[in-house]
């Protein structure tokens, strides 16, 4: 699984990334959501990282499907373009912070992932709690 043990973001931190524009709508950012199973999109403007978007913001957009007008709703939503609903103050890790301290990070500050930027502010990668997980698993495999 890991060539080597894992010390740093830049070791874990996922490089292959779907990444979204402000001017994007919500009906196609749910549209690649869906297909691929992603629940954290980071909205760039050339490769500067500009906001994340997450399944809750979608959800905090979304209209209840237990409303009469829901599927009207939804169509009106879904013109929306994803800088309307994105975050835009976000807490970014650097390739080469410790694994240790972003695991820190992101437990107390209860996020799903942390953007990897570049000093620039260039989007290099993400992590997410789902690699942590995979980290996790790696380390319990190798005691047993």
């Amino acid at each position: 699984m890991f060539e080597t043990t894992p010390q740093t973001v830049a070791d874990l931190m996922s490089r292959k990334l779907l990444t979204v524009g402000e001017d994007d709508t919500i009906a196609h950012l749910l549209e690649k959501m869906d297909e691929l199973r992603f629940r954290h999109l980071p909205v760039v403007e050339g490769t500067k990282l500009v906001g994340l978007v997450t399944q809750r913001d979608l959800l905090h957009a979304s209209s209840s499907f237990l409303s009469d007008v829901a599927e009207q709703r939804d169509k009106v939503i879904g013109k929306v373009k994803v800088g309307k609903i994105m975050q835009r103050e976000l807490v970014t890790a650097k390739p080469t912070d410790s694994l240790a301290e972003t695991a820190r990070m992101m437990f107390e500050g209860k996020f799903g992932c942390l953007p990897v930027a570049d000093d620039d502010g260039n989007l290099v990668g993400i992590i997410t709690d789902t690699d942590f997980i995979r980290l996790s698993a790696y380390f319990l495999a190798k005691k047993g």
